[in-house]
């Protein structure tokens, strides 16, 4: 072969790390909501939802956070302690606790009702907290919004306005508190933060790189993994950048020649590589994502067309040239594969989904080597000059002077990457790719 060229809510005793679906099918009529993501969330049992469906009624969390999407498509995230009530998929109650609403143009005139005032959209992104006592405040961070009070005339809050709600007026807070309302992307970030914890301990980790800066190393990637293998990476170019989070860091790769160079030894009868990336242009016919130096037996190579299809494949084994599920330019997409030479069997997927699946027939064990992360290396041996006569007599002989040439560079970023023993069932798939979703 040539080398390729063009979580369930669960009652009180259970907790939930990871998150679900994040555009899953309602079930039937009578489903209002539904989960999008959570972390540590637990419901007391008899007010918790049934299959991350919430239908009409009341609800307490009691642990973690989540981000509830209700059908007019606002999304609402709640902390614990917090007890509800999904009325309509315009309108929630809060009796106690945090809620943040997102509200896009589908769902204008989305109402949290409190126990002064009921708080209405007018297009924008707001704050409730309803304390034991009913003590309400509101927070509006961007937009503004209708304070409907009873025997009192609406009141209109404009955007960066806190103010206390009572039921005879508004009092003004010094300032709006971001950091006291959660989201969907913060919630995100705890739930990767704890998997990354988690893929740093599991011993089936061989390579993890969290793609963290090292203050005291600026050039070296870190291998996190507990393996032993020690496969830190040289970041040669490159630059420090934001990754799917505010504070979580990536690499930017974005000139000539930049990427990350490792060496992993050994042979492997299964494993499974899994990363993030951000894929900003097209510029080539084909883009290096993670590819060994050169094109040896055994070694994988993989890399994205200018379509956005894969081009993959294993030497002496396999290739796949497909562009039937593409990579997206401009979003940050999961890419996994999970190859196992002991069954002759390789299986991609891009953002938890299958992608594209190769059988093949002659024995190949799995190999590295050297090998980078953004461009691609191919080594290019070119005849030394001659020996001087000195030289020559003193019985040196003649030698090839070795050079690696760069091409292929990957236009964008890159903020995780790791590899498994063992080829990961299409559930611990989604599994990886949930624990990494949830940013916005």
């Amino acid at each position: 072969s040539s080398e390729p060229t063009v979580a369930h809510s669960q009652p009180e005793s259970t907790t939930t790390p990871q998150s679900v679906d994040d555009e899953p099918v309602m079930q039937n009529s009578s489903e209002v909501a539904w989960l999008v993501t959570g972390y540590n969330h637990r419901f007391n049992e008899g007010l918790s939802p049934q299959n991350n469906s919430f239908e009409k009624g009341d609800y307490e969390l009691t642990d973690g956070s989540i981000t509830l999407r209700f059908d007019s498509g606002v999304d609402v995230s709640i902390e614990a302690p917090a007890r509800f009530t999904v009325v309509n998929s315009l309108r929630m109650k809060m009796d106690a606790g945090r809620a943040r609403a997102i509200v896009p143009e589908t769902g204008h005139g989305f109402v949290i009702q409190t126990p002064t005032a009921d708080v209405e959209d007018l297009g924008t992104e707001f704050g409730v907290y309803v304390s034991e006592e009913q003590d309400v405040e509101l927070h509006v961070f961007a937009g503004e919004v209708n304070v409907h009070t009873a025997n009192l005339p609406s009141r209109r809050i404009q955007e960066d306005t806190a103010v206390h709600l009572t039921s005879v007026g508004t009092k003004h807070l010094s300032s709006t508190d971001d950091v006291a309302f959660t989201t969907r992307s913060k919630i995100g970030y705890q739930r990767w933060l704890a998997d990354s914890t988690a893929r740093r301990e599991d011993p089936s980790t061989l390579l993890y790189f969290d793609f963290e800066p090292d203050a005291d190393a600026p050039t070296l990637l870190r291998d996190r993994s507990q393996s032993g293998l020690d496969i830190d990476g040289q970041i040669q170019g490159c630059i420090w950048a934001t990754g799917r989070w505010p504070n979580k860091g990536a690499l930017l790769l974005e000139r000539a020649g930049d990427r990350v160079e490792l060496d992993v030894p050994g042979t492997f009868d299964a494993l499974t590589i899994s990363g993030w990336i951000q894929v900003n242009r097209f510029d080539q016919a084909l883009q290096a994502f993670f590819n060994t130096r050169d094109w040896q037996s055994g070694e994988h190579h993989w890399n994205i067309q200018r379509n956005g299809g894969m081009s993959v494949g294993v030497s002496h084994a396999y290739t796949i040239h497909s562009a039937q599920k593409k990579v997206p330019l401009g979003r940050w997409t999961h890419l996994v594969a999970s190859i196992d030479a002991q069954k002759r069997e390789a299986t991609y997927y891009i953002d938890g989904e299958l992608a594209q699946q190769r059988k093949w027939e002659n024995t190949t064990s799995l190999a590295f080597g050297p090998c980078t992360i953004g461009a691609f290396g191919t080594t290019v041996a070119d005849p030394a000059a001659a020996h001087s006569d000195e030289q020559a007599s003193a019985g040196e002989s003649s030698l090839r002077v070795e050079s690696v040439r760069y091409n292929r560079e990957l236009r964008g970023r890159i903020d995780e990457l790791s590899i498994f023993a063992g080829a990961f069932s299409a559930e611990q798939v989604k599994e990886l790719y949930e624990a990494g979703n949830g940013f916005d």
